[in-house]
């Protein structure tokens, strides 16, 4: 009866917090008639079910560590249940990460943009910044363009030198010059830490030869004595991201645990109070990228040995956080594998099809991809809480709007004549869909009304990716006070907000002085 009784509250509670569709946890509630049938027979452990509370709450990191506690007490074991809830929580914690690093890429190339209009002559530092946030948004020419002004001119002082060299080399090579790459390349793999670090980095990033880039991370590495503190988690970081490319996923997820992504990487300072904070923009996207490894290395072998609809579940999991990771082949193949498994008309069902044919888009078969689409959209209609998810699912799998807009027309045709109950749940992705076709305004109407209103920060009753998500369209509305706001309360839990803050409270700064830069404390 309590096991019900659990299953119960987390299909209730779910990750918006309060009254939200069960079909959001339907995964932990298969899990647990799946394999525990009764909860007489087969109790679930009590440290599983404080660290599914745990993660109903979003307090992923104390979750997981009350479970791994657990583990070495031996008070639980490592059997399917404990994996599939670690997968699971990790799952979470990897897309609120990887929603933080797509956020931090878009904002600091604007951000940096503004600061060079602003700054002149602009200071080499910014210029460097603003090449490196370019190659994240994959403009690799106009990176090359603006760190050829600045990269081996002698006018950086090392570490930044080389590490400017290296990210010129990599967007040479990403512009076709790769012999002119492997030039600065040659050069850069046995000097500074710092550089040596970013090309083994950017060796297993563009994937140009994964295990020579481990090879170089792993020297930096150990040579970490040898640098300030500012660097020492960028090393760490780079080291980790080469294992888990490398498919160490544990190594990786172990050596960055307890890592601060809150570390500048060099700070100007124009005035005498106030100042420019810098960050490696790979940090939060490699630590994101490195806890979907863990998360895959807990949910891959319930997917393979396992048939019926939790593999069904893991399967999509799966196949989403490998298309995070890039593995456009083997997310393809997991998505296809929760189709089968799933049950007919099901949640999971959709969101397979639907990541499936966002694969197809992707890689040049959008005609057919998206007839499937359109005809999943008809047998749907009536459901437009399904209707909302698999949308989400084209959304998050990076599929353009321009490529979709029609079926987004659809859909909405649907949705809004349609009366139903919405859910805060659907409130929030309402908001999302608004967002993805450009209409911010009615974005943030929904977003808001997906709030919590009496606790309208806290990451206790609210998904921290959805508060992040509002930030982001605050801020594209210039209501800057509400973003930062947001952004404190998330600060306070996760590391690795104070890039996203400073570029917004800089911003701000910008819009309410006309130059300078805000002192974040």
């Amino acid at each position: 009866m309590e096991l019900r009784n659990q299953c119960r509250s987390e299909a209730i509670q779910g990750i918006y917090g309060i009254n939200i569709s069960r079909i959001t946890l339907i995964p932990f509630i298969a899990l647990f008639f799946l394999f525990l049938f009764s909860a007489t027979a087969y109790p679930i452990p009590k440290e599983i079910e404080e660290a599914l509370k745990l993660n109903r709450i979003n307090h992923y990191d104390e979750a997981i560590q009350l479970i791994e506690k657990a583990l070495r007490e031996e008070k639980i074991k490592p059997d399917i249940t404990t994996a599939y809830t670690v997968g699971r929580i990790l799952y979470r914690k990897g897309e609120f990460y990887h929603e933080l690093s797509e956020i931090n890429f878009i904002t600091t190339q604007s951000y940096l943009e503004e600061i060079v209009r602003k700054e002149k002559p602009t200071p080499p530092e910014l210029k460097l910044f603003l090449g490196i946030s370019y190659f994240f948004m994959k403009q690799y020419v106009e990176s090359a363009g603006i760190l050829t002004q600045v990269a081996g001119k002698g006018i950086l002082r090392e570490p930044l030198a080389g590490y400017s060299s290296a990210y010129m080399a990599a967007s040479y090579y990403m512009s076709g010059e790769k012999d002119r790459a492997f030039e600065i390349f040659n050069k850069l793999e046995k000097s500074t830490p710092l550089s040596a670090s970013v090309t083994g980095y950017l060796y297993s990033y563009l994937g140009i030869n994964p295990s020579k880039g481990e090879e170089i991370a792993k020297w930096a590495f150990e040579k970490m004595g040898e640098v300030g503190k500012k660097y020492r988690s960028i090393l760490t970081l780079n080291y980790a991201y080469t294992l888990m490319k490398a498919g160490n996923y544990e190594e990786a997820y172990r050596i960055v645990k307890g890592v601060d992504l809150d570390v500048p990487l060099y700070i100007y300072k124009p005035l005498k109070f106030k100042e420019v904070r810098l960050y490696d923009l790979s940090m939060v996207d490699s630590y994101a990228k490195i806890i979907f490894g863990e998360a895959i290395k807990n949910l891959e072998p319930i997917a393979l040995s396992s048939s019926g609809e939790l593999a069904s579940f893991a399967s999509f999991y799966v196949a989403q956080m490998y298309l995070y990771l890039g593995e456009i082949d083997k997310s393809f193949r997991y998505a296809q594998k929760a189709r089968r498994l799933s049950v007919a008309s099901s949640l999971t069902m959709v969101r397979a099809i639907a990541l499936e044919n966002s694969l197809k888009i992707m890689t040049g078969k959008e005609r057919k991809a998206l007839k499937v689409l359109s005809a999943e959209i008809e047998k749907i209609f009536a459901r437009p809480s399904t209707l909302l998810e698999m949308m989400y699912v084209v959304i998050n799998s990076g599929v353009p709007y321009e490529k979709t807009k029609d079926l987004v027309a659809k859909v909405e045709s649907f949705i809004y004549d349609t009366q139903w109950n919405r859910t805060r749940r659907d409130s929030a992705l309402l908001g999302e869909l608004a967002l993805y076709s450009g209409r911010t305004i009615k974005a943030i109407y929904y977003l808001e009304r997906a709030r919590d209103k009496g606790n309208k920060n806290k990451i206790e009753t609210n998904d921290p990716e959805f508060l992040l998500k509002l930030a982001y369209v605050y801020y594209l509305r210039e209501y800057y006070s509400e973003s930062l706001e947001i952004l404190f309360a998330l600060g306070k839990h996760f590391t690795g907000i104070r890039l996203l803050q400073n570029n917004f409270q800089s911003i701000y700064s910008y819009k309410q002085r006309g130059s300078g830069e805000a002192f974040i404390e």
